[in-house]
This record gives structure tokens, sequence and C-alpha cells, in this order.
């Protein structure tokens, strides 16, 4: 399985993951230090049931929770600083399956310049294309 980069044309950004199997998308993020190929192991065990997407994201790893828990909270630290943002995603159930809420947040100051928006709008988008 190669890593493929999607470029997100309305927002200008890229977006690395691996893609393999058929059926419901399966979204994986891996964690700091790590890289999208150590879901080699899941995604050879979910491509039987699922469309097994591993997104590349860098300087990010899991901060708070689980999918058992049904929130999972990541960090992302900016490239010069390293200063943390933080951003969310938690899923319910509801009367049609389910729904994810993301949402993205800066530790410090005030004002983020955009980046956590652009975040959630490159993981989104990656979603959508590869759908």
């Amino acid at each position: 399985m190669t890593l493929t980069t999607l470029r997100l044309f309305k927002s200008g950004l890229q977006v690395a993951y691996r893609d393999q199997g058929t059926g419901n998308p399966l979204v994986l993020l891996h964690g700091v230090g790590m890289q999208s190929a150590a879901w080699t192991p899941q995604i050879e065990t979910f491509t039987a049931q699922f469309r097994v997407i591993a997104l590349a994201a860098p300087r990010t790893r899991v901060l708070a929770g689980s999918v058992e828990e049904g929130m999972i909270t990541y960090v992302t630290r900016s490239r010069v600083f390293g200063f943390p943002d933080y951003t969310t995603l938690h899923v319910t159930a509801d009367a049609q399956g389910s729904r994810a809420t993301l949402y993205g947040r800066q530790r410090f100051g005030k004002l983020d310049f955009g980046v956590n928006s652009a975040r959630i709008q490159g993981w989104l988008g990656a979603v959508e294309a590869l759908k």
C-alpha cells in the first residue's frame, strides 16, 4: 500500500493518506512520532469489511479519549514554535445512525490565524474527496 497525496483545490492544502479496501470508510489518524504505515496491522484486519483510510498528520498525537469513549482529542504542535492546538472528534448516535462533530481551538492566545479551521477543512476535505 503506497502513500498518496491529495490536493484540495479549494483550500490549497495537501493531505497524505493510505487507502485500501471497499465498503464504508474507516479513517485512522496516527500520533506524533508515528507514520500512517504504523496502521498496517489494523488496515490488513479491517479491509475485509471497510474502506480503510489512514491519514498522515504531521506533529499530531492523541491527547485524550478513545474510540470506545466516542471522543478523541488530538494535539497538533505548530511548525515553528510548537504551540499546541487541540482538535476534538466526538461521535454520538442519533436516529439516522451516528453523528460526528469535529472542532479545533488554540491553547494559547486569542487568534489562531485560521490554522485550526484550515486543519479541520483539510481533514474533512480529504474524507469527502475519498468517498
